[in-house]
């Protein structure tokens, strides 16, 4: 079936459904694995750490392209499935986008199923990337897909200087919980942004995306049509399940404590 195009003087036709990411934007802010975590847990399970049970991460894509031998020492200690912040594709032009397909191949190649999370709405960001974005993620086949739009820190340098120049448009922080345009976008109206975030969602949300993505081995098909189904009918469950199995990200150690499950939590 041949995708619609996104048609940006299109208006929104119903209600925004708000909340079907499978992880949600608490655990993007503060659960994901930066460099030094990703180092930390590598030199643990060097060390021979064993978590007993196969588990899931969610992990930043830059730390994984700065450290890629961490992606055999997940594979090894029992990790089944990583929840991936790509952030973005960067520009159309931008060598980002193959340096990301290619560490998803990676990836995939040790059999670890992938979940992505993106963020629109970035200055290198125009009405063209909707459509890319799409394409991208049905390519690379991801098992699922979160969409944020770009919430930077409101007590940030960042947002002092956006608002300097007159690009902030919301001042109550209720709205920057990525899912309001609070940043007015550089290479587009406000109004592009939030239909083409809208439009991405449907779009790999849809039961056209959702077979589109599908894992190319049968083995395989049966749990991704069930995760899939679960998410789209009972994303609150879906959620928690996603979350349970995720090892800790901030205030974690790793440690080879074979009377533990291998964590120390740092205060």
């Amino acid at each position: 079936m041949t995708r619609r195009a996104f048609d940006p003087e299109q208006p929104i036709d119903r209600p925004v459904r708000a909340g079907a990411e499978l992880l949600g934007a608490g655990v993007w802010a503060s659960g994901v694995w930066d460099l030094a975590q990703l180092r930390s847990f590598e030199h643990a399970a060097a060390r021979g750490m064993d978590l007993g049970t196969p588990f899931a991460a969610a992990v930043r894509a830059d730390a994984l392209l700065r450290a890629p031998q961490v992606i055999d020492s997940l594979e090894a200690s029992g990790c089944e499935e990583l929840h991936v912040d790509f952030d973005s594709l960067g520009p159309a032009d931008d060598p980002r986008a193959e340096q990301l397909t290619e560490l998803v191949e990676a990836l995939r190649a040790r059999g670890l199923r992938i979940h992505g999370a993106f963020t629109l709405g970035q200055d290198h960001d125009d009405a063209g990337s909707f459509e890319r974005l799409v394409e991208w993620v049905e390519a690379r086949r991801l098992a699922s897909v979160s969409l944020r739009l770009w919430t930077p820190d409101p007590g940030s340098a960042l947002v002092r200087e956006l608002a300097r120049a007159d690009r902030v448009r919301h001042r109550d922080l209720r709205r920057w919980d990525g899912a309001h345009v609070v940043v007015a976008p550089a290479n587009m109206s406000a109004q592009t942004l939030y239909r083409g975030w809208v439009w991405a969602r449907r779009q790999l949300s849809s039961i056209t995306s959702i077979w589109r993505r599908r894992p190319t081995t049968l083995a395989e098909l049966p749990g991704y049509l069930w995760a899939s189904v679960c998410a789209t009918l009972a994303p609150s469950t879906a959620c928690a399940r996603a979350r349970a199995r995720l090892l800790p990200a901030r205030g974690a150690s790793f440690d080879s404590n074979p009377r533990g499950s291998g964590l120390v939590f740092l205060r």
